[in-house]
């Protein structure tokens, strides 16, 4: 199930005409060592599981997705950054049952960090927790 939802969402965000033409690389993952920008990657957080009966479990997934990109520009990459969040957002509101994999989803949280690149760039992340709710019977 998790395997297949991390593949769902890059399907999703890849379908999407703005973030199909705009970013350069997805992973299923996070890559070690990326060299294009603007990126994004997903990956499988964890997850909760309530049992609700002997033959009913909730679980409440949590995944990551992380938008990155580069400049030498001050604040291109961050632009960049907040743009694509958005989009991501959007793209993930509009579908929030992942086309019947899940019962539902949300965006729980958006944080962004900037550093300096060796080249003297701007380097910004942003990491979108991403939460799924699944019954399973």
């Amino acid at each position: 199930m998790y395997k297949e939802i991390v593949e769902k969402i890059l399907n999703l965000l890849q379908a999407d005409a703005t973030l199909s033409q705009t970013v350069k690389k997805w992973y299923f993952g996070f890559p070690p060592n990326p060299t294009q920008f603007p990126y994004i990657a997903v990956k499988f957080r964890g997850s909760r599981v309530r049992v609700e009966t002997s033959y009913k479990e909730r679980y409440e997934m949590d995944f990551e997705i992380l938008v990155v990109d580069a400049s030498m520009k001050e604040d291109d990459a961050e632009k960049s950054v907040m743009s694509l969040v958005e989009t991501v957002d959007n793209v993930l509101d509009g579908n929030p049952t992942l086309d019947g994999l899940v019962d539902d989803s949300h965006i729980s949280e958006v944080a962004s960090e900037t550093t300096l690149t060796e080249k003297g760039g701007v380097m910004v992340g942003a990491l979108i927790m991403f939460t799924c709710f699944k019954t399973q019977i």
